[in-house]
């Protein structure tokens, strides 16, 4: 086996020559293949390993997602919670003021039924005495009078009646009369 040495040497410069011709026209499109080829190489090395980091990154931000939908959550509670209270509050103090202002119209109707029952009393009262007294004292008119003015005085509440001096004149005067009925009987 000899080595021809013409031949080696054709052979070196054929294989120099498609070398710089390939290295001219494809050896930067073969490099770029290759280099992205090794990277994909890396990635999908690696691609495990991101893929648990991506799945520990989302479990992270999901945790923190509920924990702060948790947070709105009861702040929303705890916020309807006052404005319930505050309304229940508003609805309870206008309660009490329908209720005041009721309570001062039947107070008020109250009072006015009691006058107009104290009236109508008052009313019966002396109509009735008024026709005992015209049976009692038909013939004395200034006995009558005296004795109807006492008793009609007598009816009214202390505010609407007459002044003590003037209730102590009539009944004087009853005194007197019925005195002089006496002596006449």
């Amino acid at each position: 086996m000899e080595i021809q040495r013409d031949l080696l040497l054709a052979q070196l410069i054929n294989f120099w020559i498609l070398f710089f011709i390939t290295k001219k026209f494809f050896g930067d499109k073969i490099l770029n293949i290759v280099e992205e080829r090794r990277v994909l190489i890396r990635k999908l090395k690696n691609a495990d390993e991101e893929y648990e980091r991506m799945i520990e990154v989302a479990k992270k931000e999901s945790a923190t997602i509920i924990t702060n939908a948790n947070k709105k959550k009861e702040d929303i509670i705890q916020e309807g919670i006052v404005i319930a209270n505050q309304e229940k509050q508003s609805i309870i103090d206008l309660a009490i003021g329908k209720r005041e202002v009721m309570l001062s119209e039947a107070k008020q109707r109250g009072e006015i039924l009691l006058e107009d029952l104290e009236d109508q009393r008052t009313e019966t009262v002396t109509t009735t005495t008024q026709e005992v007294v015209n049976k009692l004292f038909d013939r004395h008119v200034e006995l009558k009078e005296a004795y109807l003015q006492t008793i009609t005085a007598e009816l009214k509440p202390p505010s609407i009646r007459e002044t003590s001096s003037s209730a102590k004149k009539k009944k004087k005067i009853i005194k007197k009369s019925s005195s002089t009925t006496k002596k006449k009987t």
